[in-house]
């Protein structure tokens, strides 16, 4: 028998989306499992964009991004919506 949590991660696997509110996520939750990459330098939207001493992060959570101030992050998310 799969579980919530199972069958949600095979989703956000799958759609690169994450189910959301009634299936229990909650914004805090999301924000701490989300993936980002925060890799630097790199070109968002034609623009190119480092991080502070062109630190490169890989790919980390937004709860990391916003702890550590990755630019590449932010506008990658950004460029999303």
């Amino acid at each position: 028998m799969t579980t919530k949590t199972e069958a949600n991660e095979s989703q956000t696997k799958k759609t690169g989306w994450m189910l959301y509110g009634a299936t229990g996520y909650t914004g805090r939750r999301v924000a701490r499992e989300a993936i980002i990459n925060g890799d630097s330098p790199k070109e968002i939207s034609g623009v190119p964009l480092a991080n502070d001493d062109d630190v490169s992060y890989g790919d980390i959570t937004l709860t990391t991004a916003l702890t550590h101030s990755v630019n590449t992050a932010f506008a990658s998310a950004l460029c999303r919506l």
